[in-house]
């Protein structure tokens, strides 16, 4: 185990108090949907759904988070990290578990995921934080282009308050990666000044307590990362295949994922709303944003409403197939992701007691 690989302190900087206001707060969402659409109607509606039909929402999503797996691994793979399908398969779940349990973990995910991944990268974090980053980028630019169509869809449908809503946060979060994008790109002095600023705050913060973070925050050594990670873009930017093939397969993954809700509505016996969920999911997943834990309570009740203004069926049905996708697509990763995270953990832990 390198001192560089993640081991048992996973645990110990788990942020256990942050996590459970978080939870604390979707509960009280997901309450108050189910009050709100009635949760004995929700109930009948849960309990005539075909079983059958219903477990291959689960069984898509790990098609889904395989395409995204992928994407990530060729990412990594020009930026000079190397990782096999199995070992990359493994981190990505289990990144994709813990930013789906912590608050704002789906802002942190290229981080996240970067952790993950750091100790086959040559250069350290920054060799992998760039190729993780250019990954959400194209994962959110993906999820952004089948969202962009279903607000045109809620437009037409009638939906004014929704098509408001939904606009404003197409347009933030598109403003956002189109400034970060360009800021990484192209105005790299800006990028240096800015984590300066940053280094410096964290020196008369932090560094004031930790010998070890008061090295870290030099202005030698974070210019020195900046470079680093400047250098890694620039690797996967000479490389424009990669990046389009990256973005093919993020958006193939959303439209997998989208498949849950339909194996979801079909399930419950409305196969004529299934065309709707490869538009309705990546816009409701915006709500993924906020600090909520993976979005949850939020992304319940912002597609239970798509569902419902744009399919025109009836609240209870609506929330009965979201109660049932999102069983799959944040239950079901939230336990494959800390299955995985074990597997990895057990292998660290081995590999610490081999050195």
């Amino acid at each position: 185990m390198t001192t560089d690989e993640p081991g048992v302190d996973v645990w110990q900087r788990f942020p256990t108090r942050q996590v459970a206001v978080g939870f604390g707060v979707a509960l009280v969402l997901l309450v108050g949907l189910l009050v709100a659409v009635d949760w004995r109607a929700v109930g009948v509606e849960l309990s005539g759904a075909d079983p059958v039909v219903a477990v291959l929402a689960p069984a898509v999503i790990l098609v889904a988070f395989a395409c995204y797996s992928e994407a990530q691994r060729r990412l990594l793979w020009s930026a000079g990290v190397e990782l096999p399908r199995r070992g990359m398969w493994l981190r990505y779940m289990a990144a994709a578990g813990t930013r789906m349990v912590v608050p704002m973990g789906q802002a942190a995910g290229p981080a996240i995921l970067a952790y993950a991944v750091r100790s086959a990268a040559d250069d350290g974090t920054e060799q992998a934080f760039a190729a993780t980053t250019v990954g959400g980028l194209a994962s959110h630019a993906a999820q952004l282009s089948l969202a962009s169509v279903g607000l045109v869809l809620v437009a037409q449908r009638g939906g004014g308050r929704l098509a408001w809503l939904v606009g404003i946060a197409v347009a933030v979060l598109a403003t956002t990666l189109v400034s970060l994008a360009l800021l990484v790109q192209f105005r790299r002095g800006a990028l240096r000044r800015l984590a300066g600023l940053v280094a410096l705050a964290g020196q008369a913060t932090v560094g004031r307590v930790s010998g070890r973070a008061h090295a870290a925050l030099s202005p030698g050594a974070v210019t020195s990362r900046i470079d680093r990670f400047a250098g890694a873009i620039d690797a996967i930017a000479d490389r424009p295949r990669t990046v389009a093939t990256a973005f093919a397969l993020h958006a193939t993954g959303w439209t997998l994922a989208a498949g849950a809700l339909s194996a979801a509505l079909l399930a419950l016996g409305r196969p004529d709303l299934v065309a709707l969920a490869p538009l309705l999911v990546p816009t409701a997943g915006l709500i993924a944003m906020l600090p909520l834990p993976g979005g949850l309570g939020g992304v319940e009740v912002a597609l239970t409403a798509l569902l419902v203004e744009v399919g025109d069926i009836a609240a209870a049905v609506a929330a009965a197939a979201v109660l049932l996708y999102r069983l799959a697509a944040y239950w079901f990763v939230v336990a494959v992701g800390a299955t995985a995270l074990g597997v990895l953990a057990i292998g660290w832990a081995a590999e610490r007691d081999g050195d």
